[in-house]
């Protein structure tokens, strides 16, 4: 079994995750909510904005590109394994990653980091949505 990298497909599943993190921490969604619980002032977002946020994007776009070459590889090995190598098949790949990998991470964040359950919600309804949208993704172009 020889695999072939989409790296389209990883390029578009990362830059979609992307989007969708900076809608959903977005005022228009969740970001007021997530400012709040995580202590922040409408001061302290304007003073990140005014020093740049250059340096973390890119961070957080090399991060996006890694978890979408990843997850594509777990698409098409789960692909091999189920015969669904399609949206719906990336689409479940995404959601199992999500709920074994990193949910249970975030509890841990209220567990032990005594973070509100409000903000692990918040943080764990983003990774969902874009696990979801980076599988369907990378299972399409399969």
């Amino acid at each position: 079994m020889e695999f072939d990298i989409n790296y389209w497909a990883v390029l578009v599943a990362a830059i979609a995750q992307f989007v969708i993190g900076m809608a959903w921490y977005s005022p228009m969604l969740f970001g007021k909510t997530w400012m709040k619980e995580m202590g922040l002032t409408d001061k302290d977002m304007k003073a990140s904005k005014e020093k740049g946020m250059m340096k973390e994007m890119v961070i957080a776009l090399i991060s996006a590109l890694v978890m979408a070459y990843v997850l594509s590889h777990v698409t098409w090995m789960s692909g091999e394994v189920l015969g669904s190598a399609d949206w719906i098949g990336g689409l479940t790949t995404g959601f199992w990653m999500w709920l074994g990998f990193v949910a249970t991470v975030l509890v841990h964040g209220a567990l032990w980091e005594k973070k509100s359950w409000r903000l692990v919600g918040i943080n764990a309804g983003h990774w969902l949505v874009a696990l979801l949208a980076m599988g369907a993704i990378l299972g399409g172009w399969i």
